[in-house]
């Protein structure tokens, strides 16, 4: 079972949980270069994380790119739907659909009396992502 949020989070940290997930996800991935262009990762600010699914506590290796300022702020205009669609529109359209498709199989879960922690383990996802994941994609 996941440990509860307070046992490896500071204080602080528990107040904005976007800002835990971007810290767990530097914490947990060394940098590497952008996965568009191929910069070379300079520490802070040149390479960045990004979360696929625009689901920042979902931190798994898969879910989390590299991608320069640039091309960081190319991937969030195609998460956000803006006029144009960002540089690639239909990766972001997979990825809002993934998130989707995992949101209606853990609510089929907790209707069947799952508890939150046992969703998370059985999607190998942290239990704030399946938290989220009620509140982001209502039935």
């Amino acid at each position: 079972m996941s440990p509860s949020r307070g046992e490896y989070l500071p204080r602080d940290v528990l107040r904005n949980p976007d800002r835990s997930g971007r810290d767990r996800a530097q914490a947990m991935f060394p940098g590497e270069p952008c996965e568009v262009c191929g910069m070379p990762y300079g520490g802070r600010g040149r390479v960045q994380r990004h979360h696929r699914d625009g689901d920042r506590l979902n931190n798994t290796r898969a879910n989390v790119a590299f991608l320069c300022v640039k091309h960081h702020k190319d991937a969030h205009r195609a998460l956000d739907g803006a006029v144009g669609g960002g540089a690639r529109p239909r990766i972001a359209a997979m990825m809002r659909d993934r998130a989707m498709e995992s949101a209606a199989v853990a609510r089929r879960c907790r209707d069947a009396g799952w508890t939150t922690a046992e969703i998370a383990d059985g999607l190998e996802v942290d239990p704030w992502t399946v938290l989220r994941w009620f509140r982001k994609y209502p039935e």
